[in-house]
């Protein structure tokens, strides 16, 4: 009764085949890096004093892609309150 109706094996292959996608693959069209917004996350993203939610191997203190919604609001408030100010969002 809780098992899922399909394998996963066939989702993988619904997902890989029969929905379009949306937008080019990344790297597909050339990004004009002079309108980006660059940001180190070590260093612009984390909280003054420099904690962090996570200290061990093989990480460390790193911001990692995911960080944004893993970490707690904690660790991550600089980069929300970056985020309003530069897109104006007050």
């Amino acid at each position: 009764m809780l098992q899922a109706a399909i394998t996963p094996a066939t989702r993988n292959l619904i997902v890989a085949s029969a929905i379009p996608a949306l937008s080019g693959a990344a790297g597909r069209t050339d990004m004009d890096t002079q309108a980006m917004d660059d940001w180190d996350m070590n260093t612009l993203g984390k909280p003054e004093g420099g904690a962090w939610g996570r200290s061990g191997e093989p990480y460390d203190t790193r911001w990692l892609h995911n960080d944004i919604r893993n970490m707690a609001y904690l660790n991550t408030h600089k980069l929300f309150d970056g985020l309003i100010e530069l897109r104006g969002l007050q």
